[in-house]
C-alpha cells in the first residue's frame, strides 16, 4: 500500500468514527483538559444539526446542552435562555442558564437582559448560586441595584453572596457615592474575606476613603485578622 492510499484511509476511518460519535460524546470532551476539550469542540462543529439538536435535548439535558452552548458561543441561544429566566420558578431557575446567557450577551442585550435579571433578583427562594450569577449578570452592566437590597445581602447566610454584594457596590459607589454605605458597613462585618473586599475598595479610592476616615479609623483599631490589618493601616496611615 502506497502513502498516497494510506492517507485517504486514514481520513476515511476518521470521518468514520465522528459520524459515529454523538453531540453528548463530544459534549462530555469539553470538561476534560485543554486537548480533549479542544477536540471536543472541533466534533461539535462538524455536526451540521447541532443547533437542532439541543433545542430537542434542552429540557432534558440541560447542563450538557449549556456546555456546548458556552464553549461555542452560540448567540443565538440568548432569546431562549433569556426566557426561561423569566418564566422559570425562581427554585427551579439553574445557575448555569443565568451565567450562560450574562456571557452571551453583549451591549445590545443590555436592557432586556438588566430588566429580566433585576426582577428575577427580588425572587424569594432562589438558590444561592443562581442569586450569585444574577448579580454577576447585572454587575457586568453595572445596573443600579438598589442600595437597600445590597445592603440587605450583606445579612445574608452564603459569605459568597455577603462579598458580590460589597463588589458590586464598589463598582457602583464610582458614580453614585450612595452605595458606599454598603461598603462602610461591610468593614464591621464577617468573614474577614468581606471586611478584606471592602478595604480594598477603599485602597483604590482614596477620596472614598476619606470620607468614611472615622469609621475605617474606629474599625481598624479594633481589627483582629493580619491580612485584613495590614491593608487597613495601610488606609489609615493615607487618609491621616
Amino acid at each position: 500500500m502506497n502513502k498516497f492510499s494510506a492517507f485517504f484511509i486514514v481520513i476515511f476511518l476518521s470521518l468514520s468514527v465522528l459520524a459515529k460519535t454523538s453531540w453528548e460524546e463530544s459534549a462530555v470532551k469539553l470538561s476534560g483538559d485543554p486537548e480533549v476539550r479542544a477536540q471536543g469542540i472541533k466534533e461539535l462543529k462538524a455536526f451540521t444539526n447541532l443547533s437542532e439538536q439541543l433545542r430537542t435535548n434542552f429540557a432534558t439535558k440541560k447542563e450538557l446542552v449549556l456546555d456546548v452552548i458556552r464553549a461555542l458561543k452560540m448567540t443565538e441561544f440568548l432569546p431562549r435562555l433569556l426566557e426561561v429566566t423569566e418564566t422559570t420558578q425562581p427554585a427551579d431557575l439553574k445557575w448555569q442558564v443565568v451565567e450562560t446567557a450574562t456571557g452571551l450577551s453583549e451591549a445590545k442585550d443590555e436592557k432586556k437582559l438588566t430588566e429580566i435579571y433585576s426582577k428575577k433578583l427580588e425572587a424569594k427562594k432562589l438558590p444561592d448560586a443562581t442569586l450569585l450569577a444574577l448579580l454577576t449578570g447585572l454587575q457586568k452592566y453595572r445596573y443600579p441595584i438598589s442600595e437597600k437590597k445590597l445592603l440587605s445581602l450583606l445579612e445574608h447566610s452564603s459569605y459568597e453572596i455577603r462579598i458580590a454584594s460589597v463588589q458590586v457596590s464598589s463598582d457602583l459607589a464610582k458614580k453614585d457615592a450612595k452605595y458606599s454605605q454598603v461598603v462602610q458597613k461591610a468593614i464591621t462585618l464577617s468573614p474577614y474575606q468581606l471586611r478584606l473586599q471592602a478595604y480594598t475598595t477603599y485602597s483604590e479610592d482614596t477620596a472614598l476613603a476619606k470620607l468614611h476616615k472615622k469609621e475605617i479609623t474606629r474599625s481598624c483599631g479594633t481589627e483582629k485578622n493580619s491580612d485584613v490589618k495590614e491593608l487597613c493601616s495601610k488606609i489609615v496611615r493615607v487618609i491621616k
